[in-house]
C-alpha cells in the first residue's frame, strides 16, 4: 500500500502482479545496494515496461488460438488432395458382370448324358479318380452290349401264371427262338458274351420258357426226368436247357461252373451228382428269380 502511495497521479496503475515481483526483486538485492532513503516513484517508461510481458503473453495466446484450427484445415486440405491425386492417377476398370464358373458337372449336363448317350461330361470326368472311371466305363459297355443283344426291357416283368406268362415279359435269346424272363435274358446274354470270348461260340439253348401245354407233353414223354406241369421253373421262365456241346468236354462245364453265377445263373444244388433230383448237368437257372418267386 505504501508503494502505490507514492506513484504519481500520471503514472499507470501497477498489477497485484507486477507489485509482488517488484518486492522479490527489492529483497534478491545485496544489503550494501539497498537505499536506506525512500523509494521514489517509478517513472512511466518503467511501467510501461511491466506492460511489455503481459501483452506478449496475450498475443501468444491469440497466435496459438488462431494457428490451431488453421492448421488442422491445412491438414485436411492435404489429405483431401492427396486422395483427389490418387483417384486421378488410378484409373476405375469396370469389368462386365460374367456368371460364375461351374466347378462340377450342372444338373442339365448330367441328365442330358444320362438320356442322350453314353458321354460324359469333361468337369464330371475330371472329377473321378481315372480307375473308378475305368471300371464304370466297362461296366457300362457290358450293360449296353447285353441290353443290344437281348433287346430286352429289364423293368419289364411277365404277368400270368406258371405256363401262361404274358409275351411282353419275355426275351428271346440271341436268335435262338428260345425266350426266358425279360432280366433272366439280360443276364444270360452278358454270360454269353463272356462265354463266346473265352470259347469262341455262343452257348448252344435247346429249351427256355415252357407253355403249361407243352410241360403236360414232356412229362407224357420223358416221365421222371420232367418236373410236374404247373411246377417247372422253365414254366415262369426261369430256366433254360443247354446243348451237351456247350458244357462238354468237362474245361466248358467248370467254365460254367465257375463263371455262370457272376451273371446270376447256376445249376441248381438239386441237379447235380449227389441231389435231391435226377443228374442234369444241362438245366440252369435264373438264381435270382427262383429265389425272390421261393
Amino acid at each position: 500500500m505504501e508503494q502505490q502511495s507514492d506513484l504519481n497521479a500520471g503514472d499507470a496503475p501497477l498489477s497485484r502482479r507486477a507489485l509482488r515481483e517488484a518486492a522479490e526483486r527489492e529483497s534478491r538485492r545485496p544489503a550494501r545496494t539497498r537505499r536506506t532513503s525512500a523509494p521514489t516513484a517509478p517513472s512511466a517508461q518503467s511501467a510501461n515496461h511491466r506492460w511489455i510481458p503481459r501483452a506478449a503473453v496475450l498475443t501468444s495466446l491469440a497466435v496459438a488460438t488462431i494457428a490451431v484450427p488453421v492448421s488442422a484445415g491445412a491438414g485436411s486440405a492435404s489429405t483431401e488432395l492427396q486422395a483427389e491425386s490418387l483417384d486421378a492417377a488410378a484409373p476405375v476398370v469396370e469389368l462386365p458382370d460374367a456368371p460364375a464358373e461351374a466347378v462340377g458337372p450342372t444338373a442339365t449336363s448330367v441328365l442330358a448324358t444320362g438320356s442322350g448317350g453314353s458321354t460324359v461330361p469333361a468337369s464330371l470326368a475330371q472329377s473321378v479318380p481315372t480307375e473308378e472311371r475305368t471300371v464304370a466305363a466297362a461296366s457300362r459297355s457290358e450293360d449296353r452290349t447285353s441290353l443290344t443283344a437281348s433287346g430286352c426291357d429289364i423293368m419289364t416283368m411277365p404277368s400270368g401264371s406258371n405256363g401262361n406268362l404274358s409275351q411282353d415279359g419275355l426275351c428271346e435269346l440271341w436268335g435262338t427262338g428260345k425266350y426266358v424272363r425279360a432280366d433272366a435274358a439280360d443276364a444270360l446274354t452278358a454270360l454269353n458274351e463272356a462265354y463266346k470270348a473265352a470259347w469262341g461260340e455262343s452257348m448252344l439253348i435247346t429249351d427256355g420258357y415252357r407253355t403249361l401245354a407243352s410241360q403236360v407233353s414232356l412229362k407224357g414223354s420223358k416221365g421222371g426226368l420232367a418236373a410236374t406241369p404247373g411246377k417247372s421253373e422253365h414254366g415262369w421262365g426261369l430256366a433254360v436247357d443247354l446243348n451237351s456241346a456247350t458244357y462238354s468236354p468237362p474245361a466248358k462245364f467248370s467254365w460254367l461252373k465257375e463263371n455262370a453265377p457272376k451273371y446270376g445263373w447256376d445249376n441248381p444244388a438239386w441237379a447235380r451228382p449227389g441231389g435231391s433230383g435226377a443228374y442234369e448237368p444241362w438245366h440252369w437257372e435264373f438264381t435270382e428269380g427262383v429265389e425272390g418267386r421261393s
